[in-house]
């Protein structure tokens, strides 16, 4: 069964299946598994919220499954970010300081990135004991690289940084984030 999670996420991404189709595309994909034990583990990656069970609307009793597409935080914070009426530049200024300030450290050009954004020209660039620490924090939840560049921001947005944070609240409250 090596594989399964994977070969599902692929097999039900863009397409809701039932578990007999998804069972056909396993076993054409060499992978053997008992069609109880298939519908068990469906079901549970419905409960970890990485499937969505469908109901077809051709046959009463037949479930499909897709794949739960899920934003990340970065790309909700880059989302709403962009919908700012600013430069540019100011929204990759915004970026970081948002960041910065609901993570409380330096944060790393990868991070930045996964908002949509680049590093801004005014960045102050951290190095020594501050990086290093603030490496150690993030590389089990983002893949940073060892030797990749962390930033604080030169400038303050406290108004944007309001209206983001409320923004996201927002969001998770209503699900749409989750």
């Amino acid at each position: 069964m090596r594989g399964l999670h994977k070969n599902i996420i692929n097999i039900v991404y863009d397409e809701a299946l039932s578990i007999s189709e998804i069972y056909r595309r396993l076993s054409a994909r060499g992978i053997k598994i008992n069609r109880l034990v298939l519908t068990g583990y469906l079901r549970a990656m419905e409960e970890l919220g990485e499937l969505e069970n469908v109901r077809d609307r051709n046959s009463r009793n037949a479930k499909k499954y897709i794949y739960r597409k899920k934003k990340s935080f970065y790309k909700l914070v880059g989302e709403l970010i962009a919908e700012l009426d600013r430069s540019d530049e100011e929204k990759n200024e915004i970026s970081l300081y948002v960041l910065h300030k609901i993570f409380r450290r330096p944060i790393f050009r990868t991070e930045i990135r996964l908002c949509g954004f680049s590093v801004p020209s005014s960045a102050i660039k951290i190095t020594g004991e501050e990086r290093k620490k603030a490496y150690e924090e993030v590389r089990k939840k983002v893949d940073v690289r060892p030797r990749e560049g962390a930033y604080l921001p030169s400038k303050d947005y406290p108004e944007e940084y309001f209206e983001i944070t409320s923004r996201l609240i927002t969001q998770f409250m209503e699900g749409e984030g989750l």
